[in-house]
């Protein structure tokens, strides 16, 4: 995992040695100097014997203008861009395995779920519960978009976490939605790409309009906009 700035690297760096009866393992956050190679800082965070996590998908770093959030097992850590100094640990009921951090929030995956937390009061903003792997997000006009291995894509108010829309494709997705200009664009596992204007504007679809509307009232069902629901089950 890596993140980078304008003048620095920033990786997580894992280093194993023979325990017991099992491999152990410690993992640091260390900037580094790109031109020069050299580490500035390095922070070590976490030492354990877990299995390590190989998903080249999870981003476990990320960087704004004063801090580097790093995600390790069941926590968040912030860290001191300066001097690599701890400022504050955050310990989360589950593995958390990304994080995405935009506008002083800060976005923490867990699986089935994406967590909004605000760092400088230390609470949770909004929980999203899917039925399905959560996919990293990315943030627009304070618009929070992503996509799950159930198959859809979801835009929710940022802060709060409003349901504004949601898409759904014929396969999983696991990576994150590119964002251009006012389109999103979605690849999927039922090897399409997909562009999407508010939820409506697609360029290509490669499903059945009758499932396109059984899979739409699900999710709705599931956000409780029976209503909504209800209109899409008589369409089919």
């Amino acid at each position: 995992a890596y993140a980078r700035d304008k003048k620095h690297v920033y990786v997580i760096s894992r280093r194993f040695t023979n325990g017991s009866n099992d491999i152990k393992y410690l993992e640091s956050v260390v900037c580094i100097n790109p031109k020069t190679g050299k580490a500035k800082w390095s922070f070590n965070a976490v030492r354990g014997s877990l299995n390590p996590d190989h998903n080249p998908s999870n981003i476990r770093l990320s960087v704004n203008k004063n801090k580097v959030y790093a995600v390790f097992e069941n926590s968040l850590v912030i860290i001191n861009k300066k001097n690599g100094s701890l400022i504050k640990k955050y310990n989360f009921p589950a593995p958390v395995v990304f994080v995405y951090n935009k506008n002083n929030i800060v976005y923490v995956g867990m699986n089935d779920k994406i967590n909004a937390f605000d760092p400088v009061e230390g609470k949770v903003l909004f929980t999203f519960n899917s039925n399905g792997v959560v996919a990293y997000p990315v943030v627009k006009n304070n618009i929070l978009h992503f996509g799950t291995s159930d198959r859809f894509v979801y835009a929710l108010d940022a802060k709060t976490g409003k349901y504004f829309f949601l898409f759904v494709t014929y396969g999983e997705i696991y990576c994150a939605p590119a964002l251009f200009k006012r389109d999103l664009l979605i690849s999927s596992y039922d090897g399409h790409i997909y562009s999407v204007r508010g939820g409506k504007d697609i360029f290509k679809i490669g499903v059945h309009k009758s499932e396109l509307y059984y899979y739409m009232g699900m999710a709705l069902l599931k956000l409780r906009r029976v209503n909504e629901a209800t209109r899409y089950f008589r369409m089919m």
